[in-house]
């Protein structure tokens, strides 16, 4: 069964340091939910990037949800976490579309599959999602061909329709994923997310979109053309220093941190005292988010542990507050309702 039970500023830098960009100028932003919770690919009961994991996301206590998006032949932005579809989706049981099975080179890793950009639209939508991790949440995994892969505009019309019946604000928060690659194919994945945003008028700064991205390249390409919030996402500490993070914020307002970063843990897997970073982060004028809390023991620092079989759910709750007393503007988290109750 879906579990609905458990639910019951940064700083402005210095001008003369850091010119003011499109993406900087952000006196008509909205203001950012406090403590704010995003709704990692929809919620870990449900198969990832669903219009259905979505909505459970926004009933668990999430402010915002967030699609990854990777691109189709047609240039059509769907919701995936990557653009080879074997694992999260039916793909394979498809006999039409054996002949598409190849090996490709993605982001210098080799990949063997079905790869989004080798199918139209119209062909994506006949395939149904699937959970990645059927072992670990057998829950989810339990709604495999039920529901069926959204498109970016599907996305967006979702959101949309849920802040109206709501009441309230429902965030995006798009991570375009491999953009040079698809940009390397002939495809412009950024022109197609902004066209996106403004055929429903949300390419403004008021809009309550943040878009995401590794690469610094997308983004400079986006601040030129966007006055959204942008955000750098960071896996490696060497991107935290204050040199670097004057960089980042040269085109983007926030940064989304691997939570390893900014609460370290010692050798025996236990939270440590909240990086410094974090502070540095907000002093330059950065919003600062962690990635990404989720309520298997094998995530959390041992001290939070239930039992001992790491697939099984421990105290993601008191994490979520660790994070959130670290001084952090949000968590993104596959587990809404957990970190609702931190805050």
């Amino acid at each position: 069964m879906i579990r609905r039970g458990v639910v019951a500023v940064a700083l402005l830098a210095s001008a003369i340091l850091l010119p003011v960009t499109p993406a900087q100028a952000g006196t008509s932003w909205a203001p950012l939910p406090s403590r704010m919770i995003v709704g990692h690919r929809g919620v870990a009961y449900l198969p990832e990037h669903t219009l259905t994991s979505y909505a459970l996301a926004l009933d668990l206590g999430a402010d915002a949800i967030e699609p990854d998006l990777v691109m189709t032949k047609d240039s059509v932005l769907i919701a995936r976490h990557e653009n080879e579809l074997s694992r999260s989706t039916d793909v394979a049981d498809h006999p039409e579309f054996a002949d598409r099975q190849t090996t490709k080179l993605v982001n210098g890793v080799e990949l063997t599959g079905w790869f989004s950009e080798d199918f139209t639209y119209a062909e994506i939508e006949t395939l149904r999602a699937r959970e990645r991790y059927p072992i670990m949440r057998p829950e989810s995994a339990a709604y495999d061909a039920d529901y069926r892969i959204p498109s970016f505009a599907d996305v967006l019309a979702f959101a949309k329709a849920q802040a109206t019946a709501r009441g309230h604000r429902v965030w995006v928060v798009p991570e375009l994923k491999f953009p040079a690659y698809f940009r390397a194919l002939g495809m412009s994945p950024e022109t197609q997310l902004v066209a996106a945003l403004r055929a429903i008028g949300w390419n403004v700064a008021s809009a309550p979109v943040i878009i995401q991205s590794y690469e610094p390249s997308c983004l400079r390409r986006l601040n030129s053309t966007t006055s959204l919030r942008l955000a750098r996402v960071i896996d490696r500490p060497v991107l935290l220093g204050r040199r670097s993070l004057r960089r980042t914020h040269r085109y983007a307002d926030s940064v989304f941190v691997a939570s390893w970063l900014l609460i370290p843990r010692d050798a025996n897997g236990i939270d440590m005292a909240p990086s410094p970073a974090i502070a540095r982060a907000k002093r330059l004028g950065l919003s600062v988010f962690a990635w990404t809390l989720r309520a298997e023991n094998r995530y959390l620092s041992k001290d939070l542990w239930i039992g001992e079989d790491p697939l099984a759910q421990g105290d993601m709750t008191t994490e979520a507050r660790r994070f959130f007393e670290s001084g952090v503007n949000g968590v993104f988290t596959d587990n809404p309702d957990l970190a609702l109750l931190a805050r």
